[in-house]
């Protein structure tokens, strides 16, 4: 579940991008100030290799990632109703809070941790493991 944002307009940074964490096997992604949605909107974020849909609701900051994990849509224009989001292509709905559909079981869009650090919004994102030979 991503965490709720302290600040939506963080002071604009001259790097985006990766940025190292000390957390082994974990990065986290700069969100440029500009690119973030004002308070009740949307964007949609290219950086760091991702495409996220970033939502600002209640005060908090959710991301998830833009593309629909049945077809590959694209989330950021889907309908947003409370914190369940539908999908424009096929219309299934997921929680932007966990990415989780809302019918039991199924399919599940990936949603990263938002965190303000010193004045700059990033998102928090685990790499997987290697797959075992």
């Amino acid at each position: 579940m991503s965490q709720p944002s302290e600040q939506l307009a963080p002071e604009p940074s001259p790097k985006a991008g990766p940025v190292q964490s000390p957390v082994k096997g974990v990065q986290r992604v700069l969100l440029p100030a500009h690119k973030l949605p004002a308070a009740g909107s949307r964007s949609i974020v290219r950086e760091g290799g991702l495409s996220l849909a970033i939502f600002s609701v209640e005060d908090a900051l959710y991301a998830m990632d833009d593309s629909c994990p049945h077809g590959g849509a694209s989330l950021v224009m889907g309908q947003l109703q409370g914190f369940m989001l539908r999908c424009p292509a096929h219309g299934l709905q997921f929680d932007i809070r966990s990415g989780c559909m809302s019918a039991q079981g199924g399919l599940a869009a990936r949603t990263y941790p938002v965190v303000v650090d010193d004045g700059q919004t990033f998102v928090t994102v685990a790499s997987l493991p290697p797959p075992p030979l």
